[in-house]
């Protein structure tokens, strides 16, 4: 069993290694909605500004078609959309961005767009 989790731990590696990383973004900020639902009380419901300050979030092309979103939150943990159970899936691209839909079943569900910043150069 261990020599199966030490194998298993290893096809991980060498498959995330192999990635190649498409995008990457620093200080991320967004848009999240809670429903007033569960723990979420009606005056702490509806649409916030979501940001992780200091955070990073990077955007992985494992193969032609399969893609995982990793990001470093305020713990500084890194954390995987796919190994966390989510599907990620390629809505859109444009000739400068690309948005992502990411689905944890029966969870959440999560909306990322990357957009290609133009750097200007002075002459």
């Amino acid at each position: 069993m261990k020599s199966a989790a030490a194998l298993l731990a290893s096809l991980l590696f060498c498959a995330v290694a192999s990635a190649q990383d498409l995008a990457t973004c620093t200080s991320p900020t967004g848009h999240a909605y809670y429903p007033n639902k569960g723990l979420v009380k009606k005056k702490d419901s509806g649409w916030s500004v979501d940001k992780i300050s200091g955070g990073i979030v990077t955007l992985k092309k494992l193969s032609a078609k399969e893609f995982d979103i990793l990001w470093v939150d305020t713990t500084k943990s890194i954390h995987s959309a796919v190994q966390d159970g989510g599907l990620v899936r390629l809505l859109r691209t444009g000739e400068s961005d690309m948005t992502f839909l990411v689905f944890y079943p029966g969870q959440t569900i999560e909306l990322y767009t990357f957009m290609q910043e133009t750097v200007m150069c002075p002459h």
